[in-house]
């Protein structure tokens, strides 16, 4: 009997626990989720306004732009935003090719038809930014809760599959914690 009365409690309290760290998890996850809203909707606009410039564009640099904005839109996922990032870089560089070559087109330079959506589509470079830092800090707080324990028992067991952030060349956004010897530099 008194087995019983320390096992049941500490039983109920670990199962108590377990719980708070799902609620966590999920209220982690829930959060991500809705700063990739924000990512997907900035990314929409940023692809309507290219949208805008390809209307005007009569070049053969404007096909391959075509081509990597119509897989930017079909990346555009959640289960995938480092695929998404991927997808948008490609797009950026073949848009940034074809700006190049609209600039030393002399009929297109002046042209307040291109000029306006290009303005519209730079001043989007900021807000996007932040919320794509947004997203990773969100994703690095979730993978954080999800290392520690119970993190992997509870991800497994409830089926909540591993997020991944909106970057090519940093895959964990963490924050890196450097040692410092006893001098104080970094060992």
């Amino acid at each position: 009997m008194p087995v019983t009365l320390i096992v049941v409690p500490a039983l109920l309290l670990a199962l108590a626990g377990a719980g708070a760290d799902l609620f966590i998890l999920i209220a982690r996850r829930n959060r991500a989720a809705h700063s990739w809203r924000t990512v997907d909707t900035l990314l929409q606009r940023r692809h309507a306004l290219i949208g805008m410039l390809l209307d005007d564009a009569r070049s053969p640099e404007a096909v391959p732009v075509r081509v990597a904005r119509r897989a930017a839109i079909s990346a555009g996922v959640l289960t995938d935003p480092a695929g998404t990032c991927r997808a948008e870089e490609h797009l950026m560089t073949t848009l940034s090719r074809l700006i190049d070559v609209a600039g030393r087109d002399p009929g297109l330079r002046a042209d307040a038809r291109t000029r306006a959506p290009l303005d519209r589509l730079r001043a989007l470079d900021g807000p996007l930014r932040a919320a794509v830092d947004d997203f990773n800090g969100q994703v690095a707080g979730y993978r954080r809760i999800a290392s520690r324990f119970p993190g992997p028992l509870l991800t497994s067991a409830f089926d909540l599959r591993p997020l991944s952030a909106y970057a090519v060349s940093e895959p964990d956004p963490a924050p890196r914690r450097t040692l410092l010897g006893p001098a104080g530099e970094p060992a």
